[in-house]
């Protein structure tokens, strides 16, 4: 089963770098007014996830404006236990299954 997770497009600005997967996985990004904005350390293990983990289970999506999970067993079992501790991990499952 494949599901799909679409990301909204930020408005007027470029997505954290953080969040896009050719520009690296920084956790910190420079906004428009020049303050550094920290991202959501949940957004950054999903990243993590995106960019380390078996593209067989989950990728980004060719334009980069979504991920596709086509493994969510595989993903339970591989994937979410290396980047969240065991009491975030059924929220994190919780997080995937739903999507």
């Amino acid at each position: 089963m494949m599901h799909r997770v679409h990301m909204p497009p930020m408005q007027q600005q470029q997505p954290p770098l953080s969040l896009h997967p050719e520009r690296g996985l920084g956790a910190v990004f420079k906004s428009s007014s020049l303050r550094a904005m920290r991202v959501p350390k949940i957004l950054g293990s999903f990243c993590d996830i995106l960019h380390y983990e078996d593209q067989s289970i989950l990728m980004w999506s060719k334009d980069s404006t979504y991920f596709q999970i086509f493994g969510t067993k595989g993903l339970e079992v591989a994937g979410l236990p290396k980047y969240f501790k065991r009491h975030k991990f059924s929220i994190s499952t919780t997080l995937a299954s739903a999507s």
